[in-house]
């Protein structure tokens, strides 16, 4: 057996070990992915039937357009406008159906930094999904009725 025989076949076997072990680190990565998401809800929305059609509802959250709510909000200490913001923002979401959009990197770099800065348990797609729900249930009266001259039927129920 030559130099270059026995180079080749130390070579192979390192490739075969080295694809092994990354294997074995991705699945467990994965299980351990999983795991997290079981524990969570499948969805975080409920959806209820109207007279008009389909109303999907944040689960456990407070209308932001109510003023009683704004108020309530106003009143209460740092630690607890801090604890109401990561119930309403911080909750991690299952998604079966993605699509991706481009984002402005400073905007998208602020959003990482909030995460990483405040240890938020949840992801960058949750964190933004959240983001967008609550501002477009928020403001789904004032969408609605803009649409509602353009078409016959409501554009939000949320």
């Amino acid at each position: 057996m030559t130099t270059n025989d026995f180079l080749i076949l130390f070579l192979v076997f390192s490739n075969i070990l080295l694809i092994v072990y990354c294997s074995v680190i991705f699945f467990q990565v994965y299980i351990r992915d999983r795991n997290t998401k079981e524990d969570n809800t499948d969805n975080p929305t409920q959806v209820k039937k109207t007279a008009s059609g389909t109303q999907h509802l944040m689960e456990d959250r407070k209308d932001l357009a109510e003023t009683d709510y704004l108020a309530d909000f106003m009143l209460q200490s740092t630690e607890e406008q801090w604890e109401d913001y990561k119930a309403k923002f911080f909750i991690p979401r299952r998604s079966r159906n993605k699509s991706g959009f481009t984002i402005n990197t400073e905007t998208l770099t602020i959003l990482r930094n909030v995460l990483r800065d405040t240890k938020a348990e949840t992801t960058l797609t949750a964190y933004i999904e959240n983001i967008l729900t609550n501002h477009l249930k928020a403001h789904q009266e004032l969408i609605n009725e803009i649409a509602d001259k353009q078409k016959l039927k409501n554009t939000l129920y949320l």
